[in-house]
């Protein structure tokens, strides 16, 4: 039997919104970027074709249609809470899940996962790729990477990298050329963009004394991973973020056409839960991921 229901990801941010009448609340709540909640909810809106909130400057107010949707979800989750509890087994001593952004988890995580499994056999591993997290510590995630300006306050966390961001392209576009990328080239190459705010087109070609172009209007991406993915395929140029990118520079399937870098507001922090008793098995997994984190920079040479 088939249900026809809304976009499910998208239900976390919306309740964590329409309960704190903020994006930007709910987005520390959950560890987001405030971008990503609010594209959340307008994917949750588009879906349904109605408005859920009110939008003021100060705060949000639920629309009729929002506050029935929000005791709806708020009475699924208490339902599947009180499910979970009561299901939820014991997990093997030595499997744990891991939880990321979906780009961090196509573009870093992943590709790692392999030296991870050789250095520690034996490691049963569940990767989460997931931009929304309701709640750390119901028991169903051993550790979360999110990309946010500081951690959650009711986490034990470690800032795992920081971000900075510069254009990159495929090798192909300057060997068309003939020539390295010029800044007046980029009025005739396509940007791409993704959904993120704190570091855009326009910030940084402002960061190097240029405007944006007016024939910069390129496809954009709901996820970075999938513009840096485009810019490989050589649609364009993409802004590429440190960890996102340095596997591709590295292997040569991106370039890296200028070399002016914008830090990113942003930060890759490593959280857990609060437990009462040490994780031997746990604690070997935070130590490679860190140590893994610290190589990355490198990779670009820098």
């Amino acid at each position: 039997m088939r249900y026809n229901l809304p976009p499910l990801n998208s239900l976390p941010a919306f309740e964590a919104a329409a309960r704190k009448n903020s994006f930007t609340k709910a987005a520390q709540e959950l560890c987001l970027t405030q971008a990503a909640v609010s594209f959340q909810v307008r994917n949750l809106e588009k879906a349904l074709g109605v408005d859920l909130f009110e939008r003021h400057h100060q705060a949000l107010i639920l629309t009729r249609a929002g506050e029935d949707l929000h005791k709806a979800v708020q009475d699924a989750f208490a339902r599947l809470a009180a499910e979970k509890a009561a299901i939820t087994g014991r997990k093997p001593k030595r499997s744990f899940t891991i939880s990321a952004p979906v780009s961090f988890c196509s573009k870093w995580l992943v590709p790692r996962l392999r030296r991870l499994h050789e250095e520690i056999p034996g490691m049963m591993l569940l990767i989460d790729a997931n931009d929304s997290l309701l709640d750390l510590n119901d028991g169903s995630v051993d550790l979360a990477i999110r990309y946010a300006t500081t951690g959650c306050t009711d986490m034990d966390k470690q800032i795992m990298m920081e971000d900075t961001v510069f254009p990159v392209c495929s090798p192909a576009i300057p060997e068309a050329l003939g020539r390295e990328l010029e800044l007046d080239d980029l009025t005739s190459i396509p940007l791409l963009h993704d959904q993120m705010l704190d570091v855009t087109w326009a910030d940084w070609l402002s960061s190097v004394g240029a405007a944006l172009p007016a024939l910069a209007l390129g496809m954009r991406f709901s996820h970075t991973g999938h513009s840096i993915d485009a810019a490989i395929s050589g649609r364009g140029l993409a802004l590429g973020r440190l960890p996102l990118v340095a596997d591709d520079l590295a292997n040569g399937r991106l370039v890296q056409p200028f070399q002016d870098m914008s830090r990113s507001e942003f930060t890759y922090y490593l959280m857990r839960p609060h437990r009462p008793r040490p994780n031997k098995s746990l604690d070997q997994i935070v130590t490679w991921l860190l140590a893994e984190a610290r190589k990355t920079p490198s990779q670009l040479g820098h």
